[in-house]
């Protein structure tokens, strides 16, 4: 999650609000069923919603304009010394994805032939046979009435196109 500059800015309409606990907000609901308050969220407050979360306030976008808008139109107006980034720096170190300004930049262009247009179309075929193998094993877990654990399923996958 990314917190705004110090930059007094004005808003041309309110922000709703997630109700949440005092202090913890709506940390519990996002801990339970991230994926499932993610949708809830976007589908009750619309595409920019304010929530509380250890009693920082985050504001959630939805619409891929406003995220374009944040991540790359605008990213010097935003930062990441939220308490998120905080806990992650322990456990990742200063890397893409803590690292912010100058530093965030030069390690993002050390970082962009790996994901030039033509390396990405070369592993589109291992990334295909990737997931069908992950559907086949949901099909075949479907057929003997076992649960599915989306969530864990998908981070597998991930790992797995990344470990390729």
């Amino acid at each position: 999650m990314l917190k705004p500059s110090p930059t007094p800015t004005t808003s041309a309409r309110p922000i709703p609000a997630v109700p949440g606990l005092p202090y913890f907000g709506s940390l519990r609901d996002l801990q339970r069923d991230p994926l499932g308050f993610g949708l809830r969220v976007a589908q009750d407050y619309g595409d920019v919603v304010r929530a509380t979360m250890l009693g920082d306030e985050t504001v959630l976008l939805y619409n891929p304009d406003d995220i374009q808008h944040v991540l790359q139109a605008n990213s010097r107006n935003y930062n990441k010394q939220t308490f998120d980034y905080q806990l992650l720096y322990p456990l990742v170190g200063q890397g893409l994805l803590t690292s912010d300004g100058d530093f965030w930049l030069r390690q993002r262009r050390l970082m962009q032939p790996a994901f030039h247009r033509q390396r990405i179309t070369g592993l589109a075929g291992m990334m295909v046979e990737a997931t069908q193998a992950m559907l086949a094993s949901w099909q075949r877990a479907s057929a003997r009435g076992e649960p599915i654990a989306i969530d864990q399923e998908l981070m597998r996958l991930t790992l797995t196109i990344a470990g390729k």
